[in-house]
């Protein structure tokens, strides 16, 4: 009888967590329309999502607008750190494609380093920053430190954040297959695969813990 009533709850659970990621995609994806709020946007993204994995109960709509206002001037300097990384590994990457010989080499090369480190900034910046209150340089400094301290959890999540932009090679047929997932979790799927892997490194982190939300204060 209780295995039935366990097998029922993680159910009932399982179905709330993926309506709640449904809410959260498309809260991220309009928060995130005018570009530069995209950093604001992705910190409170990560807040639900680590308050999810943790199994804490989370507000989506409430709790996202809060860490959205209380993330932004910080989430905004993070948001264009990431934005510029992509922007210069794709602008090396233009001109490894324009060279020949040697000069491809060093730009793809070049390409390839700075897209790995702002894979890395952005797998573990934002959600430091969701987590953690901290000078925004000693949030860079975790960033980096965390990454190299477990190298394998820092591959699996670059991974999965790269999946769906790979995905969009994939022949027409099979994308509109997939299309509806990404409508529903194309941006809070990755971020809480991810958050599950970081909830055992931020027991590493040196930093002040973010204030509870309300709703955990009362309990």
């Amino acid at each position: 009888m209780d295995r039935r009533f366990n097998l029922k709850a993680s159910f009932w659970g399982g179905l709330r967590t993926l309506g709640d990621l449904m809410i959260l995609n498309w809260l991220w994806f309009f928060t995130s329309l005018p570009i530069i709020t995209v950093g604001p946007a992705t910190c409170a993204m990560y807040t639900v999502t680590l308050k999810l994995t943790r199994g804490e109960h989370a507000a989506p709509v409430r709790d996202y607008f809060r860490a959205f206002r209380d993330n932004f001037k910080k989430g905004l300097v993070l948001g264009l750190i990431a934005i510029a990384f992509v922007l210069v590994a794709y602008v090396d990457y233009r001109f490894a494609l324009a060279q020949t010989g040697l000069f491809n080499k060093l730009y793809l090369a070049l390409a390839i380093l700075i897209g790995s480190l702002g894979l890395t900034f952005i797998a573990y910046a934002f959600p430091l920053q969701a987590m953690f209150e901290n000078p925004l340089k000693k949030q860079i400094k975790n960033t980096f430190a965390l990454s190299v301290s477990a190298p394998g959890k820092t591959l699996m999540m670059w991974l999965i954040l790269v999946f769906p932009v790979a995905a969009l090679l994939l022949p027409q047929v099979v994308l509109a297959m997939l299309g509806f997932l990404y409508l529903i979790f194309g941006f809070s799927g990755p971020a809480y695969l991810n958050s599950r892997i970081l909830r055992n490194l931020f027991d590493k982190v040196n930093g002040s813990p973010v204030r509870p939300l309300p709703e955990d204060e009362n309990e």
